[in-house]
């Protein structure tokens, strides 16, 4: 219903700037630690933030995952149908009435005349 699109349209934004987050909490965490100077307390601090960091990003994508299996079709747009696109562009009309033989027929490459046929080698 309407709660389904509202999410499946908040669920990316949330899910981006989420990761983007966690990702700059993992950078300055870093920092933190060359910055630190061996004070073990500082560099255990950055270590769990760093750790904490990696928790979101593992749990974010598994309640992706999550999402994915409850319902396939949650990270499609509302707009968009989940109908495949079209294989080829040859229609069965075509095949049956024999115009891709005649096409071909009409394509025939010119001969070069400075090769000869085989059986002429003799």
């Amino acid at each position: 219903g309407i709660l389904q699109v509202y999410v499946s349209l908040i669920y990316p934004w949330a899910a981006g700037i989420v990761g983007v987050i966690s990702v700059l909490m993992i950078v300055v965490s870093g920092v933190q630690i060359t910055m630190a100077d061996g004070e073990p307390s500082k560099v255990d601090e950055a270590k769990t933030r760093i750790f904490q960091s990696l928790g979101g990003i593992a749990l974010l994508f598994l309640a992706s995952a999550l999402l994915y299996v409850i319902n396939p079709t949650f990270f499609q747009k509302p707009n968009q149908s989940a109908a495949p696109a079209p294989a080829s562009t040859i229609q069965n009309s075509d095949v049956d009435k024999g115009t891709i033989q005649q096409n071909m027929d009409q394509q025939k490459l010119p001969s070069d005349p400075g090769i000869a046929p085989d059986n002429q080698n003799a």
